[in-house]
């Protein structure tokens, strides 16, 4: 006869990482009968003393968990019961409450929905099923799901928890767990990660573009100050691009002003010279692989078409987890997060260059 044991390793491992004493089940199946178990073992105050695997490449059990629990009391099939001196559980008592009061469950979290590489982030209890003591309050447990693949369990246990964002999380979408016996019965809520080019960039606050033309300059200077290197002022590159495209140098004063006003209001960076100029202010790199130019902390100068003719600039500083950018809009002044774009120019930026 053939007897299997149906056990949650995950739900071992994770009371093996804890101090807690542990209270479980533990059913025997008869491989003819699956559906019923012939034996039901429970135990209370449980402390797991040893837990190892052993692995073979001969045998027709090619893999073995070992694990050794000792408990205070033992409990076959409802009826016979074992008990040492030193129990804390009166399972005699946990019948009666049983009986009057349903398990505790949490039944919703809330918290961040966007989530950012490297930051903390607080998530807390939002309901449970019942009126709960602050002592079963400290005992929810939390967890983290990675890319629907793996699980990791956190140690702090309450109703809030502060959870860091970890760099090998960026690129998957994750889901925070809260729960208290089962995490097959845990509260969800899912969250986007989002991969900036470098640790709190400005994502606020940004300088609106002055004219409806000068959003080249005003990513330029974003861009500037956020990279390494000296960087210089909207002012500044507006001039230098005028002085250097528009040949100010041999108009007269008035010729100058309307040369100007134009450039404001109408012309703006013509899209030929763009490359030229970028190069002449900044270090780039060629790959326009953005998930892999945010990972080396390069932000990108783009831009996408707007219209049959004309185009917006737009600066890329991430990514998240549902493949979507984040980017800088000179006419937002604050980040956005939208799909991706077929651009009619793209620079990945690495640092500026000392103009001369």
């Amino acid at each position: 006869m053939e007897r299997r044991a149906r056990v949650n390793i995950d739900g071992f491992y994770h009371r093996f990482k804890t101090t807690q004493a542990t209270h479980g089940m533990i059913e025997f199946y008869n491989s003819k009968d699956e559906d019923l178990p012939f034996r039901r073992l429970e135990f209370w105050d449980g402390w797991i003393s040893e837990l190892s695997e052993t692995m073979t490449s001969t045998g027709s059990i090619p893999m073995l968990l070992y694990c050794e629990i000792s408990p205070a009391t033992v409990r076959y099939n409802k009826s016979l019961v074992f008990q040492k001196n030193w129990f804390i559980t009166d399972i005699n008592q946990k019948q009666v409450k049983e009986e009057t009061e349903e398990p505790l469950q949490v039944l919703s979290i809330k918290g961040n929905t966007e989530v950012v590489i490297g930051n903390k982030v607080d998530y807390s209890v939002e309901k449970l099923n019942r009126e709960a003591t602050k002592k079963e309050k400290n005992q929810i447990h939390w967890a983290v799901e990675i890319n629907n693949d793996k699980m990791e369990y956190l140690k702090d246990t309450g109703e809030k928890i502060e959870i860091k964002i970890k760099e090998e999380w960026r690129g998957f979408n994750i889901r925070i767990h809260a729960y208290t016996e089962d995490i097959d019965d845990a509260a969800t809520l899912e969250a986007i990660t989002i991969k900036y080019f470098k640790k709190n960039p400005k994502i606020s606050g940004l300088t609106s573009q002055p004219d409806t033309t000068t959003c080249v300059i005003t990513v330029m200077e974003y861009v500037s100050e956020a990279v390494k290197g000296t960087a210089y002022s909207f002012d500044y590159y507006l001039n230098l691009y005028m002085n250097t495209y528009l040949n100010l140098e041999a108009l007269n004063p008035l010729e100058k002003l309307r040369a100007v006003n134009a450039f404001a209001k109408d012309s703006g960076i013509d899209l030929n010279n763009m490359e030229a100029f970028i190069n002449k202010c900044f270090e780039t790199v060629p790959d326009r692989d953005t998930v892999q130019n945010i990972n080396n902390g390069y932000p990108v100068i783009c831009v996408i078409r707007r219209g049959v003719e004309n185009g917006h600039c737009l600066a890329i500083i991430g990514y998240t987890s549902d493949k979507r950018i984040v980017i800088i809009d000179p006419e937002r002044t604050e980040k956005n997060i939208v799909n991706d774009n077929n651009y009619i120019f793209y620079k990945s930026i690495s640092k500026n260059k000392t103009i001369k």
